[in-house]
């Protein structure tokens, strides 16, 4: 019940932000989409520059570009700057000794860097995906 409530004020966030874009695209300017939303000039602007970059990332094929800037910072400061060298060093159960590197971020590179691949205490690393 609480998990669908959420989701339905996202959507409905989602949806205006999109809104949003498109009157910029038109060519309306920040302070009148503003007014419109009844929304600050800075917030409309944030929303907007947030949604752009979220339908970047979306659009990306570089995991890199993909994962929440944390992780990415992360992995860059370990020197992992290849997607090879990613999927290397989760193979070798090793991300999780970096430093700053807990679960959250493990999940993140399992979802963008070896879909279907799913790490578990205990047992290791096992495939998620079925084939059909």
């Amino acid at each position: 019940m609480i998990v669908d409530e959420i989701d339905r004020e996202r959507k409905l966030l989602r949806q205006r932000d999109e809104a949003m874009m498109a009157l910029r695209a038109a060519g309306k300017s920040y302070a009148d989409i503003a007014r419109e939303f009844g929304m600050s000039l800075e917030n409309v602007r944030k929303r907007i520059q947030f949604t752009q970059r979220q339908q970047q990332m979306e659009r990306s094929t570089n995991p890199f570009e993909k994962i929440l800037p944390t992780t990415a910072r992360i992995l860059k400061l370990s020197g992992l700057n290849t997607v090879q060298q990613v999927v290397e060093r989760y193979f070798a159960k090793e991300l999780l000794t970096i430093h700053g590197f807990g679960f959250k971020a493990l999940r993140d590179v399992e979802k963008h860097f070896v879909p279907g691949y799913r790490y578990q205490r205990g047992i290791g690393i096992t495939q998620t995906t079925t084939l059909a």
